[in-house]
């Protein structure tokens, strides 16, 4: 038996090499070398393209004035849409964790008795800082935040 699995390891093995010394094998790797290239000219290419991309973001209420209580149906995150070149806008998509954007409730505009106002330019500043230098910020939804609070 054992002599048997050394020939048939030999006949696989001459076949094996039959075959990448063939016609068929040189086809298949040239085909293979061209589809390499032309992946790495893609690459290449996706990096000078710009992209959009959607990224959340926490928010964290601090500076609260004594005798207000937030209600808990405020907004707790918002979407930033983010825009930069190839894969530096995947990198705030995929690997970068944003810090949550404090919003001073002590200095918003009140808008009413009972809602105050966040701007959307408070929040852009606060994410602006954690960016890449290329990225801007596209938009800002919700655009404005209405802050419902109440007196204790």
């Amino acid at each position: 038996m054992h002599g048997g699995s050394r020939s048939v390891m030999a006949s696989l093995l001459a076949e094996t090499v039959a075959v990448i010394k063939g016609r068929r094998w040189k086809e298949v790797s040239t085909f293979l070398f061209f589809l390499l290239l032309a992946v790495i000219f893609w690459l290449l290419q996706s990096i000078g393209v710009e992209f959009e991309r959607n990224v959340p973001v926490t928010l964290r209420y601090v500076n609260i004035p004594n005798g207000y209580s937030l209600r808990d149906d405020n907004p707790a995150t918002v979407n930033i849409a983010l825009r930069d070149k190839g894969l530096r806008v995947f990198y705030h998509y995929r690997n970068r964790q944003f810090e949550p954007v404090e919003i001073p409730v002590s200095v918003l505009s009140r808008m009413s008795d009972s809602v105050m106002i966040v701007p959307r330019e408070l929040i852009q500043q606060a994410v602006r800082k954690q960016l890449l230098s290329s990225s801007t910020i596209v938009a800002v939804e919700p655009a404005d935040i209405e802050l419902k609070y109440s007196y204790d």
